[in-house]
């Protein structure tokens, strides 16, 4: 039973950290779910339970470890993460970095240049048709197909 109450407990504070912060933003726990009801609201509440030493978060996390020991840690350690975060209207806090710049777009992979001749043992081969330099080619000789490389 008691290992039952730890896994319900755990499932929650990840609910918790992990339904809590998509929602929540840049803002903190409180004014995330407050503004999805009442916008600005909830930032405004957010500002004082900032300027009070976060004590909501302080409260829920108090009450996670009582529950299920160390969870407390984690769920102070998320909100440490997102309060780093810039909050509209906030002065930054130490170490926050604020939001991260956009990604830049992916350089796409440089191609290799398209050739039309065949390196082969027995010769080079073409003009034939255009394929990237050195890939695999083929020419029928005498005896056969012999395989050669694309080259310039």
């Amino acid at each position: 039973m008691k290992n039952a109450i730890r896994k319900i407990a755990a499932i929650a504070c990840s609910t918790a950290v992990f339904g809590i912060a998509p929602v929540a933003k840049a803002d903190g726990v409180i004014g995330g779910l407050i503004n999805q009801v009442a916008p600005g609201v909830g930032t405004a509440l957010d500002r004082a339970n900032h300027d009070l030493g976060h004590p909501f978060e302080n409260a829920v996390a108090q009450g996670a470890d009582a529950v299920l020991p160390g969870s407390g840690a984690v769920l102070q350690a998320g909100w440490a993460i997102q309060r780093g975060l810039n909050v509209p209207g906030a002065a930054p806090q130490a170490g926050g970095q604020g939001p991260m710049p956009p990604m830049p777009a992916p350089m796409p992979l440089p191609q290799p240049p398209m050739v039309n001749r065949c390196a082969t043992p027995i010769g080079l081969f073409g003009p034939g048709l255009f394929a990237p330099l050195g890939s695999p080619c083929h020419v029928y000789g005498p005896y056969g197909v012999v395989m050669g490389t694309m080259v310039m």
